[in-house]
């Protein structure tokens, strides 16, 4: 499930430098990867393996918790928190999807328009560099 969180930037980055097309055999190829290593236990009880893969509904226990110490135990494990959290981290990868990553290159329009018209290029012109801050 962790590859939930960076697979969008990964994606923009892979769509960005190199194009539609490799970006779709990287994301296959990542889908491919996962569907081997999945298929013994796919093939034992497909429906166990997806809700406990994919379980947004599990329950953190509270004295593991390093950076949640703010909140006591009771809200730590409330699901309007897990919920919040959830739609935070959404917002957070919608906007800097906006906002930010594409920023270089013209915005995210310019850059999916560009992408899709040339399927085989970069979508984006300017290079990935250490100076590139995204993050700030």
């Amino acid at each position: 499930m962790s590859i939930l969180l960076y697979l969008p930037g990964l994606s923009v980055i892979l769509f960005l430098r190199k194009g539609l097309w490799s970006t779709l055999r990287a994301l296959a190829t990542i889908l491919a990867t996962q569907a081997l290593f999945a298929t013994p236990f796919l093939k034992e009880d497909p429906w166990a393996y997806f809700r406990s893969a994919f379980d947004f509904g599990r329950v953190f226990l509270y004295k593991w918790t390093v950076n949640w110490r703010m909140f006591d135990e009771g809200t730590f494990l409330s699901k309007q928190l897990a919920i919040g959290l959830l739609i935070g981290h959404f917002s957070v990868l919608v906007a800097f999807a906006m906002f930010r990553w594409c920023e270089l290159d013209g915005g995210i329009y310019r850059v999916v328009i560009e992408g899709f018209k040339r399927p085989l290029r970069p979508a984006g012109p300017s290079m990935v560099t250490a100076d590139c801050m995204w993050f700030v």
